[in-house]
């Protein structure tokens, strides 16, 4: 039974250190870009398209409000005659 796990084990160990050193990157690859997983220096590509949709957003929602201020349709009139709370 020993034998038979100890054979077992070398069996095991020999066949992982064939699988797991064998690769399809060469090393030049790996110089060439260090990180792969980044497109800036800091950010990943789901960062940066999280950021210009944020943006996006934001100036959007910004565009509309100064719409509604450039035609005064952000407060009431002052010309009604009853007075209106704003």
């Amino acid at each position: 039974m020993k034998i038979r796990t100890c054979l077992f084990v070398i069996a095991a160990a020999g066949l992982l250190g064939a699988v797991g050193c064998s690769s399809s990157t060469s090393a030049r690859s790996i110089r060439h870009d260090l990180t792969p997983e980044l497109t800036t220096l800091t950010q990943r590509p789901a960062d940066i398209d999280n950021m210009k949709w944020h943006t996006w957003n934001m100036d959007w929602r910004q565009m509309k409000g100064d719409f509604y201020r450039g035609a005064h349709l952000d407060r009431p009139t002052r010309l009604a005659p009853n007075a209106i709370p704003h």
